[in-house]
């Protein structure tokens, strides 16, 4: 919970939907029907008012490898990164998104 406090949070109904920057983001893993170990994930980035979207491939739902992925992304995005709508897993809510 103090971590969610330190986030700062807007519903998708403030945000500008025309403006682009606003981005929903997924991790998709790869794991098939085996529930154990590890497997590859993709990255999904798409900006709301555009329909942009950026993948990347992450080795795993780790922290660290999702976060330097969306790092890479971002620097790839031909418009400032504004805003990002995650579920609450902790592969997006952590203290290295937060940083």
């Amino acid at each position: 919970m103090l971590l969610l406090r330190q986030v700062p949070v807007q519903t998708a109904a403030e945000w500008d939907r025309t403006r682009p920057g606003f981005v929903a983001v997924d991790l998709v893993t790869h794991e098939g029907s085996v529930a154990g170990g590890e497997y590859a994930c993709t990255l999904d980035v798409t900006d709301v008012a555009t329909g942009w979207t950026e993948t990347r491939a992450v080795r795993n739902k780790s922290q660290e490898h999702v976060v330097t992925a969306l790092s890479n992304i971002c620097s790839d995005l031909p418009f400032p990164l504004l805003g990002i709508h995650s579920e609450y897993g902790s592969e997006f809510m952590n203290n290295h998104l937060i940083r």
